[in-house]
């Protein structure tokens, strides 16, 4: 009799729970789809289905422009800024790193393409430690380090392709690497 009252009891608790999760949610989609001369065209309601905007974003400045080379991008990767508001962009198809400041303005390339010290086969993952002044860029299995001035510090070969990794205080590589049977995992490395 008493597990009986239990599970009526978990029943009617998990029941409450569903009813009030349903009634807390936001009503579907309420646009129309239509078929104009055999081209689709999607007509979208006038107030949006999550309700009123809360978070917006502010242009603050461009990055990129046909009339200036360095402004002209193939496979941006990564952004990441630094304390100074400094941008750094990560274009695999260029191998290198463009560093802008922070009101658009191009400053340098950071490294080459290449395979020598410094020399990028593709800029991938960027980490910017404001603490040490040193950027770090993954590059298939090496990680290039450079002072924040673009000069080059020196090269660590890895085991691994390695994303979205970041350096901490101790001077660890914290890296999710990439594995060809496409398992994800987190890995520490320390640099030795």
């Amino acid at each position: 009799m008493k597990s009986t009252v239990n599970i009526s009891l978990f029943i009617f608790i998990l029941l409450l729970v569903c009813a009030f999760n349903v009634e807390g949610q936001k009503s579907k989609w309420r646009g129309k789809v239509e078929y104009k001369d055999e081209v689709k065209v999607v007509e979208n309601p006038r107030e949006p289905v999550f309700g009123e905007v809360v978070y917006d974003l502010a242009k603050i400045c461009v990055l990129g422009n046909e009339k200036n080379e360095h402004d002209i991008f193939a496979l941006i990767w990564e952004v990441q800024v630094d304390a100074q508001g400094n941008v750094y962009i990560s274009d695999f198809k260029e191998r290198r790193i463009k560093k802008f400041s922070s009101e658009g303005e191009y400053l340098h390339d950071i490294g080459l393409i290449g395979q020598g010290p410094g020399e990028f086969q593709g800029a991938r993952n960027l980490f910017v430690d404001d603490q040490s002044g040193d950027i770090y860029l993954a590059d298939f299995m090496k990680i290039h380090r450079y002072k924040l001035d673009g000069t080059y510090q020196d090269t660590v070969a890895t085991s691994r392709i390695f994303r979205n990794f970041f350096v901490d205080a101790e001077k660890s590589f914290w890296a999710r690497a990439f594995y060809q049977d496409e398992r994800r995992q987190g890995e520490a490395f320390e640099k030795k």
